[in-house]
């Protein structure tokens, strides 16, 4: 992997990752079938797609921990990987979920300033893309129409997980009886 920050922890995350290759039209139909693409025309896909990476993890590689530097999008080709948090109380690692094929790791990095907010950790072998978030954020500027569509599409794949972490908020406080 290549995050943008270079501590030894990352050095060493990055040779761990074998180097595969994507066909472009492969690509470009697995990223207009997630959300946060969706309705951006396919010659703006292609030149997303130029500045991509392909890449395999294994088994519990770590990609990301929290309080990273956020900088670079990530989808999900195949396998599953569980986002964690640490507690405070008592200090350990909570599972928040699991995201698999089709999915977005790091909409947030599209937004100057972010940090991790979780440690993201491969369940199984994963096939992930890597597009760099200084391109995508250059992009969206200077393409505007395809920009706004971006910015559409992240909010509302944002929005849908906060409702899921809402409801999912909700389930703890009602099984706990908090009044």
């Amino acid at each position: 992997m290549t995050p943008s920050k270079s501590s030894s922890k990352e050095k060493n995350r990055r040779l761990s990752v074998s180097r595969t290759g994507g066909s472009s039209e492969d690509l470009l139909k697995r990223l207009k079938k997630t959300l946060l693409f969706k309705d951006v025309a396919d010659k703006a896909l292609l030149e997303i797609i130029a500045e991509t990476e392909v890449f395999t993890t294994y088994t519990g590689q770590t990609l990301m921990e929290e309080g990273d530097e956020a900088g670079d999008l990530f989808l999900v080709l195949s396998g599953r990987v569980s986002l964690l948090v640490q507690s405070i109380n008592p200090p350990m690692e909570v599972p928040l979920t699991k995201l698999g094929p089709g999915e977005v790791i790091g909409e947030m990095a599209l937004f100057k300033g972010q940090r991790r907010y979780a440690t993201i950790v491969a369940q199984e072998q994963c096939r992930l893309v890597r597009i760099p978030g200084t391109f995508l954020r250059e992009f969206a500027e200077t393409k505007t129409e395809t920009g706004l569509l971006l910015m559409r599409n992240c909010a509302e794949l944002i929005g849908l997980r906060l409702r899921t972490t809402n409801q999912r908020l909700v389930n703890v406080i009602r099984s706990h009886n908090f009044r």
